[in-house]
């Protein structure tokens, strides 16, 4: 109830503020005075005169005000400078906001209207944007008689005089014109698309705006409409397939973090872009993409370099929506859906009778199957065993739990004799529903934009959930003509369940572990598991501890982002602006871990519970002067600042094991029997910085842009702590030549190129510079007088310190091409680049005398290059009634470690890293062919292990034996290339829409294959269906090496090429169809609605590829060893939704 109030209020606040703001914009026309230069001039100059003195916007049409000379007071108010022009002329005007619309006297038109030679019925209508906005000053004509004429008004509406088979034209700044036929209707209702604002776009860089013609660095636009389309809980997750060279990966983890690249691996550590979020560092997982503006992806170094150490790994800049002067405007979006899990026998298991088969083969005489399949598994005081129907040992009778917590005496469960499906014993259908409620408005004085916003998304994954709160406020006030202050902040808590699931160990990677004949349920409705039988393995009941850890486990966050910040203009072309930001976030997260009874792990395992917190904050503090200066072909934009940033962290964590209940009100880690040494930290960072950049136009086609900014960061010893980064670039806009202008299907052609220099941090820790001390209760805790009482703590040396470490020097190369053509109706962007990191911060391994606890320092040891293209293209063009658009964006990348200290090259689990050779390349043994009898494998060369049915690997080198040295690259995690085709089309007020995503080219290690077709490497879990037509003296035309009970060199004690896929593939990851409702409609108008669009969703539809395992759209892993599939939460899952926009 507190809630509901609260929200009452805000809203109410929000009316009332738009109502103090609007009425101020009245008042300041009776109180402004003018300052008129000339005794006599045009109407027009008037107008323009009192636009540059104030804060108005006139509109009207040309043609009523050609050729009026007016002599107007000066010294006067606006008001009366305007009654006095207007008193003997044969035009009026009508104020509202800071709008101020002329039209003709007597003519009842809310516009201006000029009747043609040709009369005609009189047409009214509306002209409005895609959202459903109107449109202020759309122009209106009648093709082929431009004197017929009209200008929308302040609500988008308009009249005119026309013949009933009239054409009219309707064209807006921005939007693409359209021809609408009259055929004699009385009211027309118009939509514009945008599109025909390509040439005076204005995009977001850093710190500041350029036109998007003058730009000489590599930024590429996110289209909004496209991104909201995706069906995904954050604007990361949308992000995917939408810009040329941005790559992300993704968890179908409700709560956890999409991971973004751009322009491939360029490290052994971070690769995460830097995320500006209205000015602050921050992330995009926490943001609704319905609050969401604009976002740019600055990719080289002349746009980068302006964040200097932070922008390395590229930028990306989201503005999130703002007030804006007009009437109270009321959003609502809202969406319902299902997920659906992934169907069928996901990891091609083995059921009940399968896996007896190739037990019987693995491991002949085993306890479990030697009298056929059994009916009960059973544990008891005396041991494990198996029975059959009738059996004493498997009587109901004998069942006996001591203690629902920590064991029984006594267990039966029945085998499930047709299997247990466990995947979709864990998986389930899940509901998801999100809400967003926006309210904007404002006056020339003041403008507020407040949203709120609410996400519950449960997962297919048992007890899986997020659900996260928004609240985004922002406000603007001028203060006078050359003051303007403001703030933007947004406030969000979410809550999830922690779970592993990335991980051999998680319990995703427990559905193909756990055996079939295992029920989910004992015989008395407790939980099924490996405890209760013999050879049934160790691993958990994935549903009883999801269902467990749900009950007393949580994931808490809370976080507030923003800035508060004052604009002042000191000269007509000089602004001075000052900002201070924070990001504050405090995260507490509990995880219990239930005693589990019914599992092998029971009897070492107690209950656990482990709670972590952490607390901090980023404070950020700019200044900036921006002179912008044009005079006669020359523009000139400058750009001088400081900033510094602070971030403070601190972190307790505790845990306790074995308490005497599971009830939640009992879990306190004082209560545990068990109390494990708690730990904590604190840390502080601090960066200061000053920078430039300057960009110089002339004549609109030669650009010249430099950037150079200078870093201290307390990561570095203080002989490296500044490092200085600059940038320069050139661009040549040859469309505005004189030899181009013939060619008029072309709008716009522009060749640039940059080169510049950017440093990192990324990977260094924050101490890295000094030698850090610890202290431990197992490592530093010595026994001074010989008695267990008398401990007494030490310290022990933790952490090497190199304050000559430096920065990592990213060296960044760019020639683009932009292209603007057929009426602005083709775009396309091309980046081929070169990007060479120097001085890799890496580990330096250390000699084993200086002890296995010690971490070496980082230090700068090595090289990484990276060259590629990104492009991106999008053409719209029109079909009778049907207006289309394709869009499509391809990226390539070729990755290259350059130099490595000896013996140049190192190993990270299934990969390897080498002088030149990508990173993560997997490494190993390949595989010729299965050995097919011993007479092969007599005249093979020598090979340990070799054996009939077992692997044959490649003698690389042509000698006698099979040794370490025929070892080879085996594929690369790397993708040739990534893409994205988005289809759309809109007839009427229906628009359909298709996003694809694709991958091609890359390898992905299956590792659940290699827990599931070989016997040895997993003895008691289950098995791979392909284990049936495993390698037998019979059975030689086959794949799958023959089924044993051991580990050798030419099976799975050597990582070799088996389990290596091809994990290209295609996905269709939404399709859309929605309706927008007309909204000139009686029923709109009725209820005063000025947008209303409904739409539905399907997602992850299909994907094509060849690659077997459940999704080949994997995440986790490093730089140095990815592309390894354990079985992650997948994010191909079929998703259905619906969904409402509507504006009030």
């Amino acid at each position: 109830m507190r809630l509901a109030s609260w929200k009452f209020m805000v809203f109410l606040c929000m009316l009332v503020l738009s109502g103090t703001v609007n009425g101020n914009a009245q008042q300041t026309i009776l109180t402004q005075k003018l300052k008129i230069e000339h005794t006599k001039m045009s109407l027009r100059d008037l107008f323009r005169t009192i636009e540059k003195q104030s804060n108005f916007l006139f509109f009207y049409v040309d043609a009523d005000i050609d050729g009026i000379m007016v002599t107007p007071p000066s010294g006067k108010t606006i008001s009366k400078v305007l009654d006095a022009v207007f008193k003997d002329l044969p035009l009026t005007y009508t104020v509202k906001d800071r709008n101020i619309t002329i039209s003709k006297k007597g003519v009842n038109t809310s516009i201006s209207q000029k009747q043609g030679i040709l009369q005609g019925s009189l047409i009214s209508g509306t002209v409005r944007d895609a959202q459903g906005e109107p449109l202020i000053g759309a122009t209106v004509t009648m093709k082929n008689n431009a004197s017929v004429a009209a200008v929308t008004d302040l609500d988008g509406n308009f009249s005119l005089s026309a013949p009933t088979n009239a054409v009219l034209l309707v064209s807006y700044v921005g939007h693409e014109t359209k021809e609408v036929k009259v055929s004699g209707r009385k009211n027309i209702h118009v939509v514009l698309s945008e599109g025909q604002n390509l040439l005076n776009d204005v995009v977001v860089i850093g710190y500041g705006t350029q036109r998007k013609v003058d730009i000489t660095g590599s930024v590429s636009t996110v289209n909004m409409e496209d991104m909201k389309r995706s069906v995904a809980s954050n604007a990361g997750e949308a992000l995917q397939g939408q810009v040329a060279g941005v790559n992300v990966r993704n968890s179908g983890l409700p709560g956890s973090s999409s991971t973004l690249a751009i322009r491939g691996v360029t490290s052994f550590g971070s690769v995460t872009p830097l995320i500006i979020v209205d000015g602050i560092e921050s992330n995009l997982n926490n943001i609704s993409a319905q609050d969401i503006e604009s976002i740019q992806v600055l990719k080289d170094a002349r746009v980068a370099a302006i964040y200097g150490v932070r922008g390395s790994n590229g930028v990306i800049l989201v503005t999130t929506k703002k007030g804006s002067s007009g009437a109270v405007k009321i959003t609502y979006n809202g969406m319902a859906g299902i997920t659906f899990p992934l169907h069928g026998n996901v990891f091609n298991l083995a059921n009940s009778e399968e896996y007896m088969q190739i037990l019987n083969v693995g491991q002949p005489g085993n306890e479990l199957f030697a009298n056929g399949m059994p009916d009960y598994l059973y544990n008891s005081p005396l041991g494990s065993g198996v029975g059959f129907e009738g059996d004493a040992q498997v009587a109901a009778s004998n069942y006996f739990r001591e203690d629902p917590n920590k064991g029984s005496n006594y267990l039966i469960q029945a085998v499930n004799k047709k299997g247990t499906d466990w995947f979709h014993e864990a998986f389930k259908q899940a509901f998801f529903h999100e809400h967003n409620l926006s309210v904007s408005g404002g006056s020339d004085k003041a403008r507020y934009f407040f949203s709120l916003g609410y996400l519950d998304q449960n997962g297919t994954l048992t007890e899986t959930y997020l659900k996260r709160y928004n609240m985004r406020v922002n406000t603007e006030f001028n203060i006078g003509k050359y003051i303007k202050v403001g703030e933007n902040f947004n406030f969000f808590y979410k809550s999830y369940l922690p779970m592993t699931t990335g991980s051999a160990y998680g319990r995703i990677p427990d559905l193909y572990t756990l055996l079939p004949i295992i029920p989910v349920h004992d015989i008395m409705g407790n939980w099924g598991g490996t405890w209760i039988g013999p050879q049934l393995g160790a691993v958990s009941n994935p549903v009883a501890v999801l269902k467990r850890t749900a009950a007393n486990s949580d994931y808490d966050s809370y976080n507030m982002i923003g800035n508060i910040f004052a604009e002042a203009t000191l000269f007509e072309d000089l602004k001075f602006r000052t900002s201070f930001g924070i990001n504050n976030y405090n995260t507490t997260y509990q995880t219990f871990e239930g005693a589990q009874a019914e599992n092998a792990e029971r009897s070492t395992k107690t209950n656990s519970l482990s709670v972590n917190a952490l607390q901090g904050s980023t404070l950020t503090f700019s200044n900036t002067l921006n002179y912008k200066k044009s005079f006669e072909k020359h523009k000139l934009d400058l750009l001088v600042g400081m900033e510094t940033i602070k971030t403070y962290s601190k972190t307790l964590n505790g845990q306790s094991n074995d308490f005497f209940s599971d009830n939640k009100h009992f879990l306190f880690l004082q209560n545990g029997a068990e109390r494990l040494p708690g730990s904590s930290s604190i840390g502080h960072t601090a960066l200061l910085s000053y920078f430039g950049r300057a960009d110089y136009s002339y004549d609109d086609k030669y650009l010249v842009g430099i950037t150079i900014r200078r870093d201290g960061s307390s990561y570095f010893g203080s002989e490296n702590r500044f490092g200085t980064f600059p940038s320069f670039s050139i661009g040549w806009r040859i469309s505005q030549e004189k030899f181009m202008q013939g060619i008029s299907w072309l709008n716009d052609l522009k060749l640039r190129a940059s080169y510049g220099v950017l440093g990192s941090q990324n990977n260094v820790a924050a101490q890295n510079q000094y030698s850090t001390y610890a202290s431990s209760l197992y490592l530093s805790a010595y026994d001074i007088s010989g008695t267990s009482n008398s401990v007494v703590m030490g310290m022990y040396r933790q952490r090497i310190g190199n304050s000559a470490t430096g920065w990592e020097e990213d060296i960044v190369q760019n020639i683009g091409l932009d292209v603007v053509a057929f009426n602005n109706s083709f775009d396309l962007q091309l980046d081929i680049y070169k990007k060479r990191i120097n001085g890799l911060l890496l580990t330096e391994p250390l000699p084993s005398v200086i002890g296995a606890l010690v971490t070496s320092p980082t230090v700068n040891i090595g090289d990484i290059q990276n060259v590629g293209f990104d492009l991106s293209a999008r053409y719209r063009f029109r079909v009778g009634e049907f207006n289309n658009s394709v869009a499509f964006n391809i990226s390539h990348y070729k990755n290259k470690i350059v130099d490595l200290p000896d013996p140049g090259y190192f190993n990270s689990g299934s990969a390897r890293n080498e002088e030149g050779h990508p990173t993560g390349m997997f490494y190993g043994y390949k595989i010729m062919k299965i050995f097919d009898s011993q007479e092969e494998v007599d005249n093979a060369p020598t090979q340990d292990g070799a054996a009939p049915g077992r692997f044959r690997y490649v003698n690389t080198n042509d000698d006698d034996k099979i040794n370490s040295e025929d070892r080879q690259y085996l594929g690369s995690p790397h993708p040739d290339f990534t893409y994205g085709f988005i289809l759309g089309t809109q007839y009427k007020g229906f628009d359909l829409s298709a996003q694809f995503y694709g991958v091609q080219g890359n390898t992905i290690y299956n590792q659940v294959r290699m827990s599931t077709e070989f016997f040895a490497s997993n003895v008691t879990g289950n098995k791979s269906r392909k284990l049936l037509n495993a390698w037998t003296p019979e059975n030689t035309k086959t794949t799958v090496p023959k089924i044993e009970n051991v580990q050798t060199f030419s099976t799975t004690n050597v990582f070799n090429s088996y389990a290596l896929e091809d994990g290209s593939y295609l996905r269709l990851k939404t399709l859309t169809l929605g309706y927008t409702f007309n909204p000139g409609s009686s029923l709109m108008r009725r209820l005063q609605i000025s947008n209303l669009r409904i739409y539905f969703q399907a997602s992850n539809l299909f994907t094509i590829t060849n690659y077997s395992g459940a999704d080949p759209d994997i995440s986790g892993g490093s730089p140095a060893n990815f592309g390894v599939d354990v079985a992650t939460y997948p994010t191909n899952e079929p998703k259905i939704n619906f969904g409402l926009t509507i504006t009030y």
